[in-house]
């Protein structure tokens, strides 16, 4: 993935904006100044990486996962119809 590079003068004077798009649109943006850079995200994205940062670091999770999506491929699931789930929570 190639990121937006922004100078940092822009932010400035377009931080509202800049804000807005990252957020809504979960798009990340490279802000540069002085060869040095920084990537704005949003909260959600950063929320959800470091979610599957620590899965994937955990070897227990990582093999449920696996074990997950080989019943997937060899067909053993079940479907549940939505008003079933509402009625289990």
């Amino acid at each position: 993935m190639t990121l937006k590079t922004i100078p940092y003068e822009e932010v400035q004077q377009n931080l509202s904006i800049i804000m807005k798009t990252v957020t809504d649109d979960s798009i990340p943006i490279m802000i540069e100044k002085d060869n040095r850079r920084v990537v704005m995200i949003s909260e959600n994205d950063y929320s959800s990486l470091v979610e599957t940062v620590y899965v994937l670091s955990t070897p227990e999770q990582v093999k449920q996962l696996s074990e997950a999506l080989q019943d997937i491929e060899e067909g053993r699931t079940v479907q549940i119809p939505v008003s079933k789930l509402k009625s289990m929570i």
